[in-house]
């Protein structure tokens, strides 16, 4: 993002010229971070949530419905991150309308936290047992932040 401010400050500063008006962008401090996905633990997750029943659509196919979003990214640049999602409603469906609110509170929806709840505490379990994973983790993170 901050390789785009000069850019988008640009864009600002011609609107306001164009139309005969004044811009003042005072930018935030904080740079807010993409998110950096751990891909052993998120592995890991999906391996349980599939031996729960759930079953996942390939990333490319999940981003036409929606990601989503977090604020976590700059957290996941600190320490090995992920953030699951699971499905409460059918996928033509799309989040913050009536319509999902439907889903979210209907069986399917109580289902897909106690699923997701569920595979978070057997990966979570995982990672504290095993010194393979923990290993895996962290190489994958270190190379995720440039320090491999």
């Amino acid at each position: 993002m901050a390789k785009l401010k000069p850019r988008v400050q640009a864009c600002f500063e011609a609107g306001a010229k164009g139309s005969g008006c004044e811009v003042e962008v005072n930018w935030a401090n904080v740079d807010y971070l993409d998110l950096n996905t751990n891909w052993p633990l998120a592995d890991q997750f999906r391996t349980h949530a599939e031996a729960l029943g759930r079953e996942f659509v390939p990333y490319e196919q999940a981003l036409k419905f929606g990601a989503g979003s977090t604020d976590m990214g700059n957290v996941s640049y600190r320490v090995p991150s992920i953030h699951p999602m699971m499905a409460v409603a059918p996928p033509n469906v799309v989040i913050h309308n009536p319509e999902f609110t439907k889903w979210a509170g209907s069986e399917k929806g109580d289902l897909a936290v106690l699923d997701s709840a569920k595979a978070l505490a057997l990966t979570a379990a995982d990672f504290l047992l095993s010194t393979s994973l923990q290993d895996q983790t962290k190489r994958a993170f270190d190379v995720s932040i440039g320090l491999s």
